[in-house]
This record gives C-alpha cells, sequence and structure tokens, in this order.
C-alpha cells in the first residue's frame, strides 16, 4: 500500500471495530488503509470484492470529508490496484494547481512481462505511458498480466 495526499477530518474515515485496535500511529494513510480492509475477509477477498470496498470507501471519503488526494496503491501478491483519486473542490489542490502534480501513469513492459506504475513519466525507451484519469482505478492482474480500468 501506498497513499499520496491528505485526508482532512480523519475521524469521519470508517474503520471497522475488529480493525480499529491495529491503529498505531495517527496518520490518514493508515487510517485510509484499514478502512479499505473494512468489511471484507482478508482470506476469502477476491479481486472484485476488494475492488467494490475501495469504490465504497472512495465515495465515503469523498461525502464526508475533505482531502487533497487518496492517489494510492494497493496490491495483494496476485493483484495490483492503482487509484488516481484528487479532489478538485480543495483549497489547495485548486490554487496550487496539484492535478498537475497528482498522477499516476502507467505503461505495459513491450515484453507484456509486467508493468510499471510511477507518479512521473520515465524517460525510458519503449515505454508508452498512459495518465490515469482523475477518479479512475486501475486493476492489473499479475498472473494474467491482463489489466482493467474502472471509474469510481
Amino acid at each position: 500500500f501506498s497513499h499520496n495526499g491528505t485526508i482532512f477530518n480523519q475521524e469521519k474515515i470508517k474503520i471497522s471495530k475488529s480493525l480499529l485496535k491495529k491503529i498505531t500511529g495517527s496518520t490518514d494513510s493508515e487510517k485510509f488503509f484499514l478502512s479499505c480492509l473494512s468489511g471484507i475477509s482478508l482470506k476469502k477477498c477476491s479481486a472484485v470484492m476488494f475492488r467494490n470496498n475501495l469504490k465504497k470507501v472512495v465515495k465515503h471519503i469523498r461525502k464526508n470529508t475533505d482531502y487533497t488526494s487518496l492517489c494510492s496503491t494497493f496490491s495483494n501478491g496476485k493483484y495490483l490496484w492503482v487509484l488516481r483519486e484528487f479532489n478538485p473542490k480543495n483549497q489547495k489542490v485548486i490554487n496550487l494547481h496539484l492535478e498537475k502534480y497528482l498522477t499516476l501513469y502507467y505503461s505495459k513492459c513491450n515484453s507484456e512481462k509486467g508493468i510499471v506504475v510511477c507518479s512521473q513519466k520515465l524517460n525510458t525507451v519503449g515505454l508508452d505511458w498512459v495518465l490515469l484519469n482523475n477518479h479512475e482505478l486501475l486493476e492489473y492482474n499479475l498472473d494474467s498480466k491482463k489489466s482493467r480500468l474502472f471509474k469510481i
């Protein structure tokens, strides 16, 4: 898991009671991560279940908090999820033009053996970069090497 951004009003992030005791720090990132794990069984969680839960968490945060960005990556060893989500209504995002900073790009390797994800395009020969749109989730299956895009 990685997260770039700030979630204000952290107390409004929903975390299941069983995971509340796992909080060890005071960061919004930790609470965001635990919220994404809330409501799912980690041992029985499918890609669809995680994706749907992530959508639900993002929509809750959008509706109930102010945030700059939820740009993040998640992986369970079988899938990689890459989320580009910034708040175009946040004053810091507006004043500092952060939509140009809060980017996530991906490129499939020429050999089709994998995918590269980064926040800024790398100047690498043979990689064609695709910018994720705001409110977009990339799901990449590490076994099949297939990717899918979802709007959140």
